[in-house]
This record gives C-alpha cells, structure tokens and sequence, in this order.
C-alpha cells in the first residue's frame, strides 16, 4: 500500500532525467525495493465497510456543497425563503444519506461501544469505522498517522523546532476528528483538558482543538480494540 505524495517525492529526487511511463515504473520499483518492510499488501474494503465509507464520503461532499451554494444564494440577495426553496432537494438529499450512515452504524456493536464516549457522534464513527474493521493497527499512533494527525519532527543537532500534524493521511477521518475536538471543548469530560492546553501549554485555540481531537481519537481507537463502553476518569 503506497501514499501517493510519498510516491511522487521520492520520484522527483530519481536521477531519471524527465518524466515517463518507464521513467515512473523504475521509480515505483525503486521505492517498493527501498520501503518493502515498511510496507502491507491492499486488500478491497468487505462490502459492508466499502458502503459505510462511500455513504459518508458522499454525504460529506454534499453537505460541503449545500453549504457553499446557501452562502453563494445569500451573497447574490435571495431571501432565506428563497434559498430554502432552491437547496430543498438537496437537503432532503443529505437527509436522506445521513438516515441511511445511521442506519448502518446501528447494525454493528462497535457502535454502541464508540458512541459511549463523550463528544464522538455519527460523523466520527463513520469516518473511523470502515479502517479499524479493516487495517490492523498496530497502536493508537500509527492510527493517527493512518489519518495524518501524527506530529513530524523537527530537529537537527541542538536545533529543536516546533512539530506540526503531517496532513499526509486521511483528510476525511482529520476533519471529523477537528469536529469532534471543537465538540470536546465545551464538554464535561474534555473541558479540563483543553483548558490546561490553552493555559499551562499555551496553545492557540485551533493548536488546542486539535490536540483534543487527537486525544479523542486514541480513546476511540482503545475503545474499539477492548470493545467495552467509555468510563469517565474521576
């Protein structure tokens, strides 16, 4: 299973002079004989889980789009009455594909035990799901590095720089993990934590939330491999 941007990187630093077919497939020989240990075969998504993905990645781009044509609409003058009126099918669209992500999480136990946990709703659950149930995780690390929230390093000698998310994962499982960190901020159990995040830490706002998804996002992961409910710390 190879990532694409790591792909094209390493082919770029190829002594190949110019870009071709042939060119391309030493280059792809090159990587797969310097990386194989790092590497797992691809095995399709069982039916099940491809659906669950397909269905909130589908979803999620509507509703991206249903928001961009509301503001457009508003932006242009109409009424909310009117707006309302032109984006109507496609919210009874994104309606209709959220009934049916619900309705597919509720025919597994794995989402009984993840809905336990404070701040992780529908959008969380099918976004992690289908890669828990299919890709076996060796911790909770190469889980976020799997959605690209995983800190990279930045050293050299005595040089100790600020790490930052790599980005270099899934950008669907990152966002609901934002999301579900932005929920966590006003929650019972996460509040304490965000707050010593922004006080003692001192991290800005958005730096907090993520840390706080990402934290969320380990408890995930621990809840699915133990498959018992959540219990709050005390």
């Amino acid at each position: 299973m190879l990532q694409p941007s790591r792909v094209k990187d390493y082919c770029k630093s190829s002594p190949s002079r110019g870009k071709s077919d042939p060119n391309d497939a030493r280059d792809i020989a090159s990587y797969l004989a310097a990386f194989k240990d790092r590497l797992h075969p691809w095995n399709p998504m069982p039916a099940f889980e491809d659906k669950l993905r397909k269905l909130y990645r589908k979803r999620e781009g509507l509703a991206d789009h249903l928001a961009s044509l509301r503001k457009l609409l508003h932006a242009l003058g109409d009424t909310p009455f009117q707006v309302n009126q032109t984006l109507k099918k496609l919210d009874e669209r994104v309606a209709k594909l959220t009934e049916q992500i619900q309705a597919m999480l509720e025919q597994v136990e794995d989402t009984k035990f993840l809905a336990s946990i404070p701040a992780v709703k529908t959008n969380l659950i099918a976004a992690c799901l289908p890669a828990l149930r299919t890709i076996p995780f060796k911790d909770k690390y190469a889980f976020d590095s799997y959605a690209g929230i995983d800190l990279k390093m930045n050293e050299s000698g005595k040089f100790k720089g600020r790490r930052h998310m790599s980005h270099q994962g899934d950008p669907h499982i990152r966002r609901a993990v934002f999301m579900s960190g932005l929920t966590g901020t006003t929650c019972k159990v996460w509040k304490p934590y965000y707050d010593m995040l922004l006080k003692e830490k001192k991290l800005a706002k958005v730096e907090a939330i993520t840390v706080l998804g990402r934290k969320i996002l380990h408890t995930v992961f621990g809840v699915y491999q133990t498959k018992t409910m959540f219990i709050a710390p005390d």
